[in-house]
């Protein structure tokens, strides 16, 4: 069954039916309208090709310039640790280098064009790379700056790298120091001797009954002994007070000489003033012969007051610096003689005691003291192989202690560093072939609308 369709708009003819027009296109349609302006399209793109060939051969080619930079390291154990990580580099460089260079830079070289360096951390590395694209004509100021770079970057690490190395080289001292003394028969041996003495001692005690003659052998031996060392001592007595006397000269003297330079300066400086004074009236005869002989006697002045600084500054300190070491090592050396006494001196009173006694020493107790002895001997030993390993170990330390430095000069590429020639016009074509397509259509939009309005108006 069929029902007749309703009118819907209203019957009165003041209100027209409305017309409906649809603004859908489809692809025939579309690839019209691109035939229909292709020149256009052709235009646009030659123009944007025009343009990037016009780039390409105007604009000279951008080089990347590298420089690699391994920062200090040290030896610990067996690890290689270094003076800062590598972050904490990184953001040295970029906060505070890089900017200090490039503004130093500017400011010699105010007209010319800024540098923009990166930094970068390859992933998995220890190094740092700092990079700069420039063109060929400015490879040398880039090298400069990155040199400059590098730079100040090892000059704050040598502090770090002698710090690191001064105590290295300290602690190389001390343990060569003990271990010339460990090697040192006449001092080292001392005690050594001393336990090979009483060991002799203890040998001979089973005899003393016997042998009366080797006990008086054995004490006056032992009365000489202290005799030498008490005469070795006053020796050094006797040392240290010349030296003492020899510095108080050597003060009285300096303090002597200081006076004499004073007196020399003032009468240089009158001697100067009466040159002035003869310079003025030099025009008279009798004053020219006179400003001679000031002008030699100021010249004497000057030298003999050279020579006396020289003595003051320089030959005084050295004898002074001398006599103090002779000083301090006469201290030393009497230390190690009353040492040496008070031994020889216990080693009497116990003789004199064993024979008060009446004892002998048992073979256990000899024994005992033969691997007292044997046992100073192997620690010796130990000790000294000890002390050479560790030299050895600061040694190599000390020649395993690199400092921050570039691996190699700044390294340029071999190719232009960007988009290549081809690549760029392909670029400028494509932006050409859309930049017309979008024209077209601008175009063809802007003909539907004269139309609409074209349509309206009549």
């Amino acid at each position: 069954m069929q029902y007749p369709e309703k009118n819907l708009q209203p019957s009165n003819s003041q209100y027209p039916a409305p017309v409906y027009q649809t603004d859908s296109i489809d692809f025939i349609d579309l690839f019209l309208i691109l035939d229909k302006r292709k020149w256009i399209i052709v235009f646009v793109t030659l123009v944007s090709l025009s343009i990037g060939f016009a780039l390409n051969v105007s604009k000279k080619p951008v080089y990347l310039f590298t420089t690699t930079i391994s920062i200090g390291i040290q030896v610990t154990g067996k690890q290689l640790v270094r003076f800062e990580t590598i972050e904490t580099v990184k953001n040295k460089i970029e906060s505070t280098f890089i900017p200090y260079v490039l503004s130093e830079y500017i400011k010699a070289n105010p007209d010319a064009k800024p540098f923009k360096i990166s930094v970068s951390v390859p992933k998995r590395s220890q190094v740092i790379i700092l990079k700069t694209s420039a063109s060929d004509k400015d490879a040398e100021i880039v090298k400069i700056l990155h040199q400059q770079i590098v730079e100040a970057l090892a000059k704050e690490h040598q502090h770090i790298h002698n710090s690191i190395k001064l105590g290295y080289e300290h602690d190389m001292s001390l343990a060569e120091i003990k271990l010339k003394y460990l090697e040192n028969a006449t001092v080292v041996d001392a005690d050594l001797k001393s336990k090979e003495s009483k060991l002799i001692n203890a040998e001979t005690s089973f005899q003393r009954l016997t042998n009366p003659d080797l006990i008086a052998v054995k004490q006056r031996k032992l009365e000489n002994t202290i005799l030498q060392r008490k005469n070795n001592l006053s020796y050094l007595v006797d040392l240290k007070g010349q030296l003492n006397e020899n510095l108080s000269h050597l003060k009285l003297a300096k303090k002597e000489l200081n006076l004499k330079i004073n007196d020399i300066k003032a009468q240089l400086t009158d001697s100067l003033k009466e040159r002035e004074q003869a310079i003025k009236e030099v025009d008279k005869p009798t004053q020219a012969m006179t400003l001679l002989m000031i002008d030699n006697k100021v010249q004497e002045y000057h030298k003999f007051l050279l020579a006396m600084e020289n003595r003051m500054l320089i030959k005084f300190p050295e004898r002074i610096t001398e006599i103090e070491i002779k000083l301090r090592n006469n201290k030393r050396e009497q230390q190690a003689a009353q040492q040496a006494i008070d031994q020889a001196q216990m080693n009497l009173n116990n003789f004199k005691l064993e024979q008060k006694l009446d004892s002998t020493p048992t073979r256990a107790k000899i024994v005992s003291m033969k691997a007292q002895i044997e046992r100073s001997k192997i620690d010796r030993d130990r000790e000294i192989l000890e002390l050479k390993q560790k030299i050895r170990e600061l040694d190599l330390q000390i020649n395993n202690l690199k400092p921050t430095r570039a691996v190699m000069p700044t390294i340029q590429s071999l190719r232009p560093h960007g988009a290549g020639k081809i690549r760029k016009l392909l670029f400028f074509l494509v932006i050409g072939f859309i930049a017309g397509v979008m024209l077209t259509f601008y175009l063809e939009f802007m003909d539907k609308v004269k139309q609409r309005r074209a349509t309206s108006n009549g």
